[in-house]
């Protein structure tokens, strides 16, 4: 009997404390968390402290117009200029002794790449240098390998230019490509940055399966900083130019059908439905959502969207909660006395 009593009197308490808070949630150090700061729907605000936004390190980009031409977009792949590359082969039949090199290695012009030596007894080993300056992009024998006559040993390319390959699977795009057209490149590796390219072949057979057409476009790579294999996309000028609205890809949050941006007034950071239009190398097109002059977040806002007011807002929170504990403390108390009261008299 005693124990099913002190059970009613638990559960009393329990039901108690969740009508005395008035149903807001806690989190797991008793904070409260007000549904005024909610930041999962248009139009919600966050205002933030300076230190606050130093820390979540937020930038911004300011809603531009830009004239840009309607763009067709190809994903494809970074390649070697067939005409810079040098391959080496052997002059005699011999074996491999010894490798200097890994692929992916920047060589200089003369730098020794191999070591050979002739199966003819009695003569020495030979060792093969760079022609030119460049990355090791292939070696073709293993230390210790037996080679012949005029087998391929390694190969050194020249990437200060390389070529993009981009894939097209519709030949409807074939129309509306030609070698005049102006194009840039954008890769995975390399985000923040536009390259410049010119076309210089369009393949307008659909080969393979899936059928699939390519379009080679040649990119000036004087940094080195394009490598074979990395991975992107080519965005072609397929019409004249007019301005549109644009923002940075960066600063688009959500999927296609619910897209949003934070705009930062201030200390203040309001969360702002947004319809895209077509994409352009980095930048996309606004539709509806934002004007020009406004400021978007393109760093730190996807920490916005966990973050809770501070300043001002904190304080009025704060003094909510604190009235919200002080009536439920105060009820609870009550009503603790009253029970410890009444299970003495019982």
């Amino acid at each position: 009997m005693h124990i099913l009593y002190t059970l009613l009197v638990i559960l009393f308490s329990l039901s108690h404390t969740a009508s005395a808070d008035g149903g807001h949630a806690h989190g797991p150090d008793g904070s409260h968390i007000s549904g005024a700061f909610d930041s999962g729907h248009s139009g919600d605000t966050i205002v933030l402290s300076e230190d606050s936004i130093r820390n979540i390190d937020i930038q911004t980009e300011e809603v531009a117009t830009q004239e840009i031409a309607p763009q067709l977009s190809l994903y494809g792949r970074i390649t070697t200029d067939p005409r810079r590359i040098s391959r080496i082969g052997a002059q005699f039949d011999g074996k491999l002794s010894k490798v200097y090199v890994l692929i992916g290695d920047e060589v200089s012009k003369g730098e020794e790449l191999l070591a050979t030596t002739p199966i003819q007894i009695g003569t020495k080993s030979t060792k093969i240098s760079s022609p030119t300056a460049g990355f090791i992009t292939e070696i073709f024998a293993s230390q210790g390998a037996v080679f012949q006559t005029g087998d391929p040993l390694i190969e050194v390319s020249n990437l200060s230019r390389v070529i993009f390959e981009g894939d097209f699977f519709d030949s409807t795009h074939i129309a509306n490509l030609n070698s005049k057209q102006a194009c840039s490149v954008t890769t995975k590796r390399y985000r923040t940055r536009v390259f410049p390219c010119s076309i210089e072949t369009i393949d307008a057979q659909l080969k393979g399966t899936p059928p699939v057409g390519h379009v080679h476009a040649v990119i000036e790579n004087l940094d080195n900083v394009l490598q074979p294999g990395m991975t992107g996309q080519i965005h072609i000028a397929v019409g004249d130019e007019k301005p549109r609205l644009t923002i940075h890809h960066d600063a688009v949050l959500g999927h296609f059908e619910k897209q949003f941006v934070y705009v930062r007034e201030g200390n203040s950071f309001l969360r702002r439905d947004i319809t895209t239009g077509n994409s352009f190398g980095e930048y996309i097109e606004v539709l509806q959502g934002l004007k020009v002059g406004e400021m978007v977040v393109t760093q730190g806002h996807y920490q916005l969207q966990f973050a809770t007011s501070t300043g001002s807002l904190k304080e009025d929170a704060s003094k909510q909660d604190s009235h919200a504990h002080e009536h439920h403390s105060s009820e609870k108390h009550d009503h603790t006395h009253d029970h410890s009261t009444h299970a003495h008299s019982h």
